[in-house]
């Protein structure tokens, strides 16, 4: 009882909501747009980051081994991965409207940093999950972590920064 009490004290009273690659994550993105904006304030500004996962792509080794690998990572770790290209459809019915829209390229050539955490870290839940064979998950790795040792690696992923405001 404690709790709802003090979520109505919070309604309309932040000039600033961040979701900050949240959407892609979650298995209802518009019941947290709606919280979002019910926490905003009336002149306030949500701004939502998130990642086009469906983007996604790597260019070492053999494309059908990324294409599965792709698929298993999508699967492990992203609830919608389209979502921030489905975005201003979503927000059709959300009370809410796009103030500005700030698009990103993140992309690494040469020598892995952001994508080599990203391999490192998805590789083993993505088999523990089932969605990636362990032989295909470490050629995988194998290939990619040897392409950024040799200066040949190439990964690329579309971000989305949209900030909103209420309708």
């Amino acid at each position: 009882m404690a709790d709802s009490h003090r979520t109505k004290d919070v309604e309309g009273k932040f000039d600033l909501v961040v979701l900050h690659t949240l959407i892609s994550h979650v298995v209802d993105p518009s019941a947290v747009l709606k919280e979002a904006a019910r926490l905003t304030s009336p002149d306030g500004r949500i701004v939502v980051f998130d990642g086009d996962y469906a983007s996604i792509t790597f260019g070492a080794g053999d494309p059908e081994v990324n294409d599965l690998a792709l698929e298993g990572l999508l699967k492990t770790v992203v609830a919608h991965p389209r979502v921030m290209r489905q975005f201003p459809q979503l927000l059709v019915k959300s009370g809410l409207q796009i103030v500005d829209f700030l698009p990103e390229l993140l992309a690494e050539v040469g020598r892995a940093e952001f994508f080599k955490s990203m391999l490192d870290s998805y590789a083993g839940p993505m088999v523990a999950a089932g969605h990636l064979d362990e032989g295909i998950a470490q050629q995988w790795l194998s290939t990619h972590n040897g392409a950024s040792e040799a200066g040949a690696f190439f990964g690329s992923c579309n971000f989305m920064t949209y900030i909103l405001s209420k309708a």
